[in-house]
């Protein structure tokens, strides 16, 4: 099975990352009870966590990190398409690089925490490809979604910006 590559905001990682850990818990509260029984309730659910790393290697090594240092750097949260997992909608918490001996060899380790302030949507995330001329609204009207979905998983400065072949996940 051939899995997806990572990708956030539109970074895609050139090679998936070598180590990737993903951390669900929730919130429980133990009652005492007469005669020493307890009782667990479960009260919520946490943001799930998902971090890891790898490498970027070759001569453009220096410039994938930093490009994937620009996309922590920016706002908000977007959808995070994780190799073998649903995406999920999430916040890039935290990233680290360190240079290695190796001039062509860089190594990071990131962070994404789940975006839980929205209300959570079920989405069949297929995708398509943008016709020459289309802006997102056309592309919502001839897929038959709905427009405000389409923005909030697309990485596009606005409706207007989308070019010729990109490609559109279709929410």
């Amino acid at each position: 099975m051939q899995l997806i590559k990572m990708s956030y905001k539109g970074f895609t990682f050139g090679v998936n990352p070598s180590t990737l850990k993903r951390i669900q818990s929730k919130n429980v509260k133990v009652n005492g009870g007469v005669f020493s029984f307890c009782r667990v309730n479960e009260i919520s659910q946490n943001p799930e966590i998902i971090s890891g790393g790898g490498y970027f290697t070759g001569e453009d090594a220096y410039l994938c990190a930093e490009k994937l240092s620009r996309v922590f750097r920016r706002k908000g949260s977007s959808y995070l398409f994780i190799p073998g997992f649903a995406p999920i909608k999430a916040h890039f918490t935290s990233f680290t690089v360190t240079a290695s001996a190796d001039k062509n060899r860089i190594e990071y380790s990131f962070e994404f925490t789940e975006d839980i302030s929205g209300k959570k949507t079920d989405c069949d995330f297929g995708y398509t490809f943008a016709k020459n001329g289309e802006n997102m609204f056309d592309i919502a009207n001839r897929t038959s979604r709905n427009i405000e979905n389409l923005m909030a998983v697309n990485d596009f400065a606005d409706a207007f910006s989308v070019r010729e072949g990109d490609r559109v996940i279709l929410c």
